[in-house]
């Protein structure tokens, strides 16, 4: 069965938008899994105070404001 040059082009447009739709499902499905997975230090019962400090240690500023 031979199709027409229009249906083919409208199925590999359907295609290529479907696979973009998977892959932006899949990076944002990742991004909230890295987001839970983050240790958030002001879940944990910290102050603001010991969240800033983790903070600069995370970045090597500890010196700069300390």
């Amino acid at each position: 069965m031979r199709y027409s040059e229009q249906f083919m082009e409208h199925i590999e447009y359907a295609f290529a938008a479907f696979g973009r739709t998977v892959l932006r499902n899949a990076a944002i499905s990742a991004y909230c899994d890295f987001g839970r997975k983050q240790k958030r230090p002001f879940l944990s019962g910290g102050s603001a105070a010991s969240f800033g400090k983790g903070l600069r240690e995370r970045i090597g500023m500890e010196s700069v404001f300390d």
